[in-house]
């Protein structure tokens, strides 16, 4: 089953590739990666995986992942689920609105 993950971070050295890491371990192949070019200090990133195994959940994954501290916030949906919103907690809109991308992302108050 394929999953995308919708995950915020701080711009920081080998942060995208300590993510990857993360996903690889936890039993995931990475399908696709968009990752935009950002000029501030956040990066908005979509990750489409694919579970090596079908007794894996991407709950852990994303629960491990918001433990990261280079991680503002991570989700997981599924790749058959049309909706591209992303539930966000208030406390990180002001970081996410500093990506400025607006079309990137929907963001739901």
């Amino acid at each position: 089953m394929s999953n995308i993950l919708n995950i915020m971070i701080r711009k920081e050295e080998r942060a995208t590739l300590r993510i990857l890491n993360i996903i690889e371990r936890r039993g995931f192949d990475v399908v696709s990666l968009n990752l935009p070019y950002a000029t501030t200090d956040t990066q908005m990133m979509t990750v489409r995986v694919k579970n090596r195994y079908e007794n894996f959940s991407t709950d852990v994954l994303t629960r491990q992942l918001n433990q990261m501290h280079i991680v503002i916030h991570a989700e997981a949906r599924s790749a058959d689920s049309k909706s591209t919103e992303m539930m966000v907690p208030p406390a990180t809109l002001s970081a996410l609105e500093a990506c400025q991308q607006p079309n990137y992302v929907d963001v739901v108050r």
